[in-house]
């Protein structure tokens, strides 16, 4: 933030740490400046002046720091999908359309995490949840294949090893439609063209990819039919990475204690919460039994199996496995 900043008309055509920037303006207006100036902490809005006058303070090589808070509002703006960044005579604050939050926000997202690189290239953040995708040889040209792939519908082909078997198996035309992180691990969610079904595999399983083409010449062949897919209805019946054809969903009541469901809720979105007097009962879904096991584990007893008996059942005959 030494140089003055020459903006273009374009939001996208902007530098890093023009980027830097933008993101100082936009997490002071949604915090109202609270931890540089304390008079505005209750306070609804914060007004651009405001926020100028603050990174002025802050970074005393820049001075006119309009322009960034123009272009910052025109960024978030045109990529928002239901908040806008928005301003009055009271001041600037980000306007959410009702039974929303501004944390769900694709640009939000999108923001955080260019903000969590921008601590990275200065050496202040460690990041090792990227070690599945550092698996790959080349790993940013694989993540752009898979960016262009999934928004072009381009069909792949890969060789991919399960943990299941020791073995490589090939995998012929697929079309890859996101990239799910889940449970500690990175996941590319596929349409595969032969069997017609939503099928997953893990990122750090993937031997070799590369596009279907007709012939080494031609360009990489795109599946031009619709494909309906929600991530949330995929894991429906999921609780943790599991999600199984022809396999029997088990339903199960897990008793919590009051005082760890929000210790709970920090760390896992699935299921449904029912009060039992001062405590609850946390109905979850699974295909894959050993998977609510384990977590329950974890708590060393705080958390119980509630319901159905046989699953209780179940639970109590893996237990004595451990004391024989």
């Amino acid at each position: 933030m030494t140089k003055k900043n020459k903006y273009k008309s374009n939001p996208n055509e902007i530098s890093l740490n023009n980027l830097k920037e933008i993101l100082d303006v936009l997490a002071l207006v949604e915090s109202k400046g609270k931890y540089f100036n304390k008079a505005n902490k209750d306070n609804e809005y914060i007004s651009m002046k405001q926020v100028e006058d603050i990174l002025s303070n802050l970074y005393d090589s820049k001075s006119d720091w309009g322009r960034t808070t123009k272009t910052a509002k025109a960024i978030y703006n045109a990529h928002s999908k239901f908040s806008k960044l928005q301003g009055n005579k009271k001041g600037s604050h980000f306007n959410v359309v009702k039974d929303y939050i501004l944390k769900d926000d694709p640009v939000y997202r999108a923001l955080f995490i260019v903000g969590l690189a921008s601590l990275v290239l200065d050496k202040s953040l460690n990041i090792d949840f990227l070690n599945q995708f550092f698996q790959q040889e080349t790993p940013l040209s694989f993540l752009m294949l898979l960016r262009y792939s999934i928004s072009q519908k381009a069909i792949l082909s890969m060789e991919y090893r399960s943990d299941r078997s020791p073995d490589p198996n090939l995998i012929s035309q697929f079309v890859p439609l996101t990239i799910n992180y889940r449970d500690g691990h990175w996941i590319m969610v596929c349409f595969t063209l032969e069997r017609k079904l939503f099928v997953q595999y893990l990122i750090h399983n993937v031997i070799s990819i590369k596009f279907f083409k007709i012939n080494d010449l031609s360009l990489p062949v795109t599946y031009n039919y619709p494909i309906k897919f929600d991530l949330k209805d995929f894991y429906k019946n999921s609780f943790g990475l599991s999600v199984l054809q022809d396999r029997e969903t088990y339903t199960i009541e897990i008793f919590v204690p009051k005082d760890f469901k929000s210790k709970i809720q920090k760390r896992r979105r699935e299921g449904e919460w029912i009060s039992k007097g001062e405590d609850f009962l946390w109905k979850v879904k699974t295909q894959d039994l050993n998977e609510v096991f384990d977590y329950i584990f974890r708590w060393n007893g705080a958390i119980k199996i509630h319901a159905p008996d046989s699953v209780k059942k179940i639970f109590q005959e893996k237990l004595k496995k451990f004391l024989e």
